[in-house]
């Protein structure tokens, strides 16, 4: 999926929600916009059809540490890191999510080193909530600060910077980084500073938005620090392509999301099996000779069971039940709620006498679109006069009948119609 809509969540409810649809195949920006509130998130519904929704976690809600211990980490060590952590944290940690990185080693130090992000449960457990009520489907989630481009290009310390929603965010490491609000930034940038006096290897500072008068001139006075003033973008842009390079997801666990069989692929594949329906009918109705209706009928039923063999590898095809069973996966595919085979037999079943009536109209193909009740045939016949004459029965009979265009073929005319229950 080379489409994504990719937003950004903060614990602070009033704050803005910046939001971008993005193509990374040909990696430019469709639409891109900035909600005034999370109470307007139901406006990008229509922007999350068919794509994956990413979302970006506000730097000061979540919280990246790298921890080193003695030993190798394992399944039973990354199980107790909320309680090898508690002390770090000052807090309940029952009420915190822990979403576990990568792992390594580092010589330097000796020590065996696991990346993990620190979230309150509750913030993500209610965006999820707020977003699925929004029609947002979320697939994937990324600490922001991870997202801003971290390319080293000497032995010195790396630090990324940029300008963000009324803030700034930082990226300190490869897993580190925070958002600090721009009323806490000279603050922020003293504390930094005077550790970065005290630490021996000098620090380059990246910043891929202007800073502010007083504190680069700040920086600049500290001979550690080399400033490096990279090409502007847009913030939510530039985090965006980020995001593609973060190969690892903040929902884990039981906060993961849940794999669904695809319902468009489940109501094609009952469509199909539900084509083969039609022919039944049609071949038991058409009156033609018993013993080809009889081999085809044999032929139809071998379909079906293929049909829906395929669909559902996992469960056994019972010939006698199969018609219920069929009913079944359409009414799960579409909830229970969405539209079900009796709709299609009914339509089916005022066609069939038509048909049989004007049998020099030949049905070519048949198509039944659930969600709108409509069905679509495609069918010949030697004029168009008995074409209109075929059309006008079945307005006749109370439906609903749109033609679409009618062709020459020759001697035949060929053409379409959507037939649907009146009202």
């Amino acid at each position: 999926m080379s489409e994504k809509l990719i937003l950004r969540m903060s614990s602070q409810t009033n704050s803005s929600v910046p939001w971008l649809v993005w193509s990374s195949q040909t990696n430019e920006v469709i639409v891109s916009g900035e909600l005034s509130g999370q109470g307007e998130l139901p406006s990008l519904a229509q922007y999350a059809q068919g794509r994956q929704v990413t979302v970006l976690v506000n730097g000061a809600d979540v919280r990246l540490y790298r921890h080193m211990m003695a030993t190798k980490p394992n399944r039973q060590i990354i199980k107790a890191l909320p309680f090898m952590l508690e002390d770090e944290l000052a807090q309940d940690i029952d009420s915190l999510f822990f979403a576990v990185a990568e792992s390594g080693f580092d010589k330097a130090q000796q020590q065996h080193w696991v990346d993990v992000a620190i979230i309150e449960k509750s913030l993500v457990v209610n965006w999820l909530a707020m977003l699925g009520e929004a029609g947002l489907s979320v697939k994937n989630m990324v600490p922001e600060a991870l997202c801003l481009p971290y390319e080293r290009a000497s032995e010195s310390e790396l630090v990324a910077m940029t300008e963000f929603d009324n803030g700034w965010l930082f990226r300190t490491g490869e897993w580190q980084g925070t958002f600090v609000e721009s009323s806490w930034l000279p603050v922020y940038a003293q504390q930094w500073q005077g550790e970065l006096e005290e630490d021996a290897k000098p620090v380059e500072l990246q910043y891929y938005s202007a800073l502010p008068n007083d504190i680069g001139a700040q920086l600049i006075e500290s001979a550690k620090v080399n400033l490096v003033a990279k090409e502007p973008e847009l913030a939510i842009l530039m985090l965006a392509r980020g995001a593609e390079r973060v190969n690892w997801n903040l929902l884990q666990g039981d906060l993961a999301p849940k794999k669904a069989v695809s319902k468009n692929w489940m109501m094609w594949r009952s469509a199909a099996a539900l084509f083969v329906i039609v022919l039944l009918i049609e071949f038991a109705t058409m009156g033609v000779n018993w013993y080809q209706a009889e081999t085809r009928l044999a032929i139809a039923k071998q379909q079906l069971i293929d049909e829906y063999q395929q669909a559902f590898p996992r469960e056994k095809v019972r010939v006698a039940l199969l018609r219920r069973q069929l009913t079944r996966k359409v009414a799960q595919a579409t909830g229970g709620n969405g539209p079900q085979p009796s709709g299609f037999l009914s339509l089916m079943a005022k066609l069939t006498p038509v048909l049989q009536q004007y049998n020099a109209v030949k049905s070519e193909s048949y198509r039944y679109d659930g969600k709108r009740g409509e069905l679509r045939i495609s069918a010949t016949a030697p004029s168009f006069q008995q074409f209109e004459r075929f059309k006008n029965s079945l307005e006749g009979l109370g439906l609903q009948v749109q033609q679409g265009a009618v062709n020459n073929e020759g001697e035949m005319v060929s053409g379409s119609l959507s037939i649907k229950e009146a009202g």
